[in-house]
């Protein structure tokens, strides 16, 4: 990741604008720690290891001094971002998508994974430590082969990225969109056929709504 020290005065700057970083959360780390989000006026989460910061987009994180990290009360662990990859815990058969906020979606069959992830599906499979399991809440089960929410789409032969929530379709509007929400094309999935997606409003930028954490609305 990316580093560059800032001094003290301007480390209190930064606490100073936390209220701004809540709108859009920065990453920050101190010299000897790993980087964490800064996810309100005065929490912080980690990121667990180096495959969490990937599916957030390998954000650059700021250098603050240890002194001013302090003042963020650590809350949590982030979990996966939603849409980037499939996950399994430990020795648990079982695989699930993740949606926003952590949520976990149990694909029932190998079947419904293969249709919605293709049939090398299983290469998208992280397994995780059992200790992360926290970090997570369950969600609905996937029955059938319809996309969970916080997926990034495209259909195949078109260009456009869409991010699927309560069965609408939002298209990114450009590549900056999409990469201000910290999201990565690694994740997006290629649907084969057609799915029944409303076509929403077009996301042009950074949206809180695409970026909710445990523990927000």
């Amino acid at each position: 990741m990316k580093r560059f020290a800032i001094s003290a005065a301007s480390a209190a700057l930064l606490l100073s604008a936390v209220p701004a970083l809540a709108a859009a959360p920065e990453v920050v780390r101190s010299p000897l720690t790993d980087p964490y989000l800064v996810s309100g006026q005065t929490t912080r989460m980690v990121f667990p290891d180096l495959l969490t910061v990937e599916t957030w987009g390998s954000p650059a994180a700021k250098e603050v001094e240890t002194s001013a990290l302090s003042q963020w009360m650590l809350s949590a662990a982030l979990p996966v971002r939603e849409g980037s990859r499939l996950v399994k815990f430990g020795t648990d058969p079982q695989v699930y998508a993740v949606g926003p906020q952590g949520k976990l979606h149990w694909i029932t069959t190998e079947r419904i994974a293969s249709a919605l992830y293709g049939k090398d599906w299983n290469r998208r499979v992280a397994t995780l430590f059992t200790s992360y399991f926290p970090h997570y809440r369950l969600g609905a089960d996937i029955a059938s082969a319809l996309y969970p929410d916080g997926t990034l789409l495209k259909y195949d032969g078109s260009p456009t990225v869409y991010y699927v929530i309560n069965g609408v379709a939002r298209p990114f509007a450009s590549e900056r969109a999409f990469r201000e929400n910290r999201f990565s094309f690694d994740s997006v999935v290629t649907a084969k056929g057609r799915f029944a997606y409303v076509k929403g409003n077009p996301v042009n930028g950074w949206e809180s709504d695409l970026n909710l954490l445990p523990g927000t609305p």
